[in-house]
């Protein structure tokens, strides 16, 4: 009897990599959609300005708005309350982003 062994590690591990990406891409689509429905409006300029980036290479998702007045929405001044749609939309979602994690890595 002869066996052959056939490498496949090089496709496994590119398999793993697009799923990791995938799952990083879909989490960055959830949670700018979740931050759509909480962020405060008054011009809709901070709601239009949400995005994610995705960095394979680290493995990161990285979310948030580019309005320079962000911050002071979410954390408030002196003169404003605080107005929090970045941190909720990521803590209180966090199980759905392990799912989503979950569910593409199993395939």
């Amino acid at each position: 009897m002869k066996v052959e062994f056939v490498d496949n590690s090089k496709q496994v591990l590119s398999a793993i990599e697009q799923a990791e990406s995938k799952a990083l891409t879909m989490i960055g689509e959830k949670q700018n959609s979740i931050m759509a429905g909480i962020t405060p409006v008054d011009t809709g300029r901070l709601r239009n300005s949400r995005g994610y980036e995705v960095n394979a290479t680290q493995k990161v998702v990285t979310v948030g708005v580019t309005a320079e007045y962000g911050p002071w929405v979410e954390l408030g001044t002196r003169r404003s309350r605080a107005q929090p749609y970045l941190e909720p939309s990521i803590m209180n979602h966090r199980e759905e982003y392990r799912n989503i994690v979950e569910r593409v890595m199993k395939g």
